[in-house]
């Protein structure tokens, strides 16, 4: 019997953000037990962290910013691998829902997971200059992608 594979986006490397802990990653061991391949891809590193959550160094975000892109770019390049692709929040930290459109027309069934404070504003002071790359109504749109 063929093991399920599941490919789970998030922003964040494992055991980083509480939110991808309490959604999903908590339950990796018992899915593995169970037959079902998990498989993170994050986008943001532990090096990023540092550039990305602190003020300026627009240079640096630009480089991390491009980073993401290719590797969403891989993921929709590799989506037709996997059984299932669980996104969590959105799969780009600006408003756009390109990878969700793409990653839509894979054969993998796409499931959206998001939480209640999905349609407020994620501001961090550090980045207040970038919050017009920011789209919380996009949820909707994500939501309409969806398979489940």
């Amino acid at each position: 019997m063929r093991k399920t594979s599941v490919l789970f986006i998030g922003m964040h490397r494992f055991d980083r953000s509480p939110s991808q802990r309490y959604r999903f990653e908590q339950y990796f061991e018992y899915l593995e037990a169970n037959r079902v391949e998990c498989e993170l891809s994050p986008l943001i590193s532990e090096k990023d962290d540092k550039v990305l959550y602190s003020p300026g160094n627009y240079l640096g975000k630009l480089l991390i910013f491009l980073k993401s892109w290719r590797i969403r770019t891989r993921d929709v390049k590799r989506a037709n691998a996997f059984d299932y692709i669980f996104i969590q929040r959105e799969a780009f930290m600006t408003g756009t829902t390109w990878f969700e459109k793409r990653l839509a027309k894979s054969k993998a069934k796409l499931i959206f997971d998001f939480d209640d404070s999905i349609w407020l504003e994620d501001k961090n002071e550090a980045n207040s200059k970038l919050a017009f790359l920011k789209r919380p109504s996009k949820t909707a749109d994500i939501i309409k992608l969806c398979d489940t």
